[in-house]
């Protein structure tokens, strides 16, 4: 089972959306009606309630079911594609999980992408303030943003969640979102026709102007935002600092064929070990997960004890239905003519073959019998860095060293629950009308469940307010300085201090 980060990805890759010509405009992409509409509302609600095990955790069910009953009612015309998407993707969204989500037909997002104006700007969304990043020069690098066309920043980021899949109710989560989708989270939420945006900046006395500026097209502007995150990159690297005479372990993701990630790590901490470091430093900064063996077997180099890497899994009371036209997820390697029924058959081994079984309010769990044991541990001092990108297997890695062994935390509350987070789907479904893709978790991995566990946050806080971020690794230098004892000062009580920065 996987664990990778089902985000709201509605940009089509770096290579497609700039091969896409002006073609596009000739190309009528047909409305649907509303009994079209109405039946694929019908269907996801179907697939929500009898298949997602974590549904109405952060809602009642009674309000889950009135906001679909509500939709239906308002829906009394055709809408294109993009217009619909618009209503359909708050509903699932309100699920609260990063492992369900909903996404356009890859027709209907170059309409979205070539006929709308993007925001131009590229930003930087902070816990206490929003900045003009570094690479949008000319324009005001390091100037604070209070509203966009007349809205505070602090309204917008709420509406913003809205349309991004995320666990539970985050604001790290939400503003992770905000970085990385923004121009087209705000064409989603605010779909007024417009030429240009009305920023209102704020200077160091509080005194408030306003610039215009024109828009981009959105295929542009959204192709910024991602920050060359799509270009392949290796999986884990790691080197001894000369600063700290520490060593440095970057994990970029737990989503690797199993045998490369055991022989890297294998390599890695022989490396740790021959030159006997004292001191670790663990960057799981924007790691989206991956699978959990993966996650376990790192753990098993950090923790010198038995446990239980997840406690519990929630799953359907009811066996899945193909209510739907349902594709194999490529990007997991499903492997199976029928994913639906591969997927059923692991619900079967969980049942049968999971331990003792134990009925929750909730549902039921079951008891796992994986165990991860390092007995050759790293036992020395351990620094793990964190932030808002650290989600799905990440998270709940990031928990399970905090339970089991002394380590220190740094950075910003995670994107993820590490309670409480569920399994990326190995296939997705297909609505047979605007075929649109749905994706929806059917296992919940959960290690107390008698907690919602919705953040998991650092033992000190610190959020890069420089407009050059993306650049320099300020966070990195602090934790150096911390290790030289170069830095004093108490652990923030009871809300994370923003550490002291140059």
């Amino acid at each position: 089972m996987t664990l990778s980060r089902m985000v709201l990805t509605v940009c089509l890759s770096a290579a497609s959306i700039f091969a896409f010509t002006s073609s596009a405009s000739s190309t009528e992409v047909e409305k649907l009606s509303v009994k079209q509409m109405q039946a694929e509302l019908a269907l996801i609600q179907e697939v929500l309630e009898t298949q997602h095990p974590n549904l109405g955790l952060h809602q009642s069910k009674k309000e889950f079911r009135a906001s679909f009953s509500k939709t239906r009612k308002e829906l009394t015309h055709s809408l294109s594609p993009q217009e619909y998407y618009r209503i359909v993707l708050p509903l699932v969204a309100q699920v609260r999980d990063g492992h369900t989500c909903i996404f356009m037909s890859e027709e209907a997002e170059r309409k979205f992408f070539y006929f709308q104006n993007g925001f131009p700007l590229l930003l930087n969304f902070l816990h206490d303030r929003t900045v003009v990043s570094e690479e949008s020069y000319p324009f005001p690098a390091g100037a604070t943003v209070t509203k966009i066309d007349g809205r505070p920043i602090e309204e917008i980021v709420q509406i913003l969640s809205n349309y991004a899949c995320n666990d539970g109710s985050n604001s790290s989560s939400d503003l992770y979102e905000a970085n990385k989708n923004f121009p087209t989270l705000y064409s989603l939420a605010f779909e007024e026709p417009r030429t240009d945006f009305i920023l209102t900046f704020a200077d160091e006395k509080g005194e408030e102007s306003e610039r215009r500026y024109g828009g981009e097209t959105l295929s542009y502007a959204a192709a910024k935002y991602r920050d060359g995150s799509w270009l392949p990159k290796p999986f884990m690297w790691g080197k001894k600092l000369e600063e700290s005479e520490a060593f440095y372990l970057r994990v970029r993701t737990f989503l690797a064929d199993k045998g490369r990630f055991a022989a890297t790590l294998e390599s890695v901490f022989k490396e740790i070990s021959d030159l006997g470091v004292e001191e670790l430093i663990l960057d799981l900064r924007g790691n989206p997960g991956g699978t959990i063996d993966n996650a376990s077997l790192l753990l098993a180099y950090l923790l010198n004890k038995k446990h239980y890497f997840p406690k519990h899994i929630h799953v359907p009371k009811a066996k899945l239905q193909p209510l739907m036209d349902v594709k194999k997820r490529t990007d997991l390697n499903s492997n199976s003519k029928d994913p639906v029924a591969a997927a059923n058959n692991v619900l079967r081994r969980i049942h049968r073959f999971g331990g003792r079984r134990k009925a929750q309010p909730q549902g039921y769990y079951v008891l796992l019998t994986q165990r991860v044991w390092g007995k050759k541990a790293y036992k020395d001092g351990l620094h793990v860095l964190i932030d808002s990108g650290t989600f799905s297997a990440a998270s709940m890695m990031a928990a399970q060293i905090d339970l089991n062994r002394k380590a220190t935390f740094y950075g910003e509350p995670t994107g993820g629950s590490p309670n409480r987070n569920c399994n990326a789907p190995s296939f997705f479904y297909e609505l047979p009308h605007s075929k649109f893709r749905l994706d929806v978790a059917w296992a919940c991995n959960i290690q107390d469940p008698n907690s919602k566990g919705d953040l998991f946050e650092p033992d000190y806080f610190f959020s890069d307010t420089k407009p050059d971020r993306r650049r320099a690794d300020r966070l990195l230098t602090f934790v150096q300085k911390v290790i030289k004892d170069d830095w004093a000062f108490e652990k923030p009580k009871p809300k994370p201090a923003r550490a002291p920065q140059n």
